[in-house]
């Protein structure tokens, strides 16, 4: 179960609880991990992204055995997320990924394409590996690698349909 953490953080009193609650549930039932991007928004959220915290390290205290979760977190922002809660820091483990070469931006690139039926010429495919070589060497902590490749394919789809 993927989420972003703004579609966990309610805008009243008790609804994050409740949303976070759903989405644990979810988990649970389908037997899955819990996939939550950009978890730092719930930590600079004071009222309502902490209370989904808090609601989270209840359930994974009471119900451990019983479902995975997965905090998405720039490194950049760890320190400040881990800090919103006591509990965060004692119940997870951290791996660090490295950030794709512009080698492997380009394989995602043409697999982003094959999937969505697109096609290149080698031309073109010269012209995606310099963006890529461009996009990894002033990359910053919030680059997103795969997420920005799949920007740049949409901008190429919107100016082919610019163009015809």
């Amino acid at each position: 179960i993927i989420v972003d953490a703004s579609g966990i953080i309610g805008t009243h009193v008790g609804d994050s609880q409740k949303i976070i609650n759903e989405k644990i549930d979810l988990a649970i039932q389908n037997n899955t991990v819990l996939i939550i991007e950009e978890a730092y928004q719930l930590s600079k959220d004071k009222n309502y992204g902490h209370a989904a915290l808090n609601a989270m390290m209840n359930r994974m205290v009471e119900q451990r055995k019983d479902f995975n979760v997965v905090f998405i977190v720039y490194k950049t922002e760890y320190e400040s997320f881990i800090s919103a809660n006591a509990g965060i820091l004692s119940r997870c483990t951290r791996y660090d990924f490295e950030d794709y070469t512009p080698c492997q931006l380009t394989e995602i690139f043409k697999k982003m394409c094959r999937d969505s039926k697109d096609y290149y010429t080698e031309e073109a495919l010269c012209k995606v590996r310099e963006y890529m070589e461009n996009l990894y060497q002033n990359r910053d902590d919030k680059t997103g690698n795969a997420r920005a490749v799949e920007r740049f394919l949409s901008m190429m789809r919107k100016n082919r349909y610019f163009l015809m």
